[in-house]
């Protein structure tokens, strides 16, 4: 079922004096829908040139969440934890750390 209506509107006048939308076509129509995958993940993968970073979840197992201010309850409401900058520490650190291999030598 297609309804079109055609009105006139009071609208700006341009310079020959006739007003913009004189006449304006309004569709009552649905949207298409697109059927099609907007988007689909793909995992990071960064080079570092250093040892493996422990994963997030092993920080504390590991140790390295003892020597990291804890957070408070202010830091925690925004999503942050100690984890989380501990881990980011960890990557900065071992970063680099091997030496850059060239591709022309």
């Amino acid at each position: 079922m297609q309804q079109v209506q055609t009105r006139s509107v009071k609208g700006a006048e341009s310079r020959s004096g006739k007003s913009v939308f004189e006449r304006q076509t309004v569709s009552l129509l649905p949207a298409p829908k697109i059927e099609e995958v907007l988007y689909r993940y793909q995992p990071l993968h960064v080079e570092t040139y250093g040892p493996q970073v422990p994963e997030l979840e092993q920080l504390g197992r590991v140790g390295y969440l003892n020597h990291v201010r804890a957070a408070m309850p202010q830091d925690t409401a925004g999503g942050y934890s100690s984890a989380l900058a501990c881990h980011r520490a960890v990557q900065d650190a071992f970063s680099g750390l091997f030496p850059f291999k060239r591709m022309n030598s």
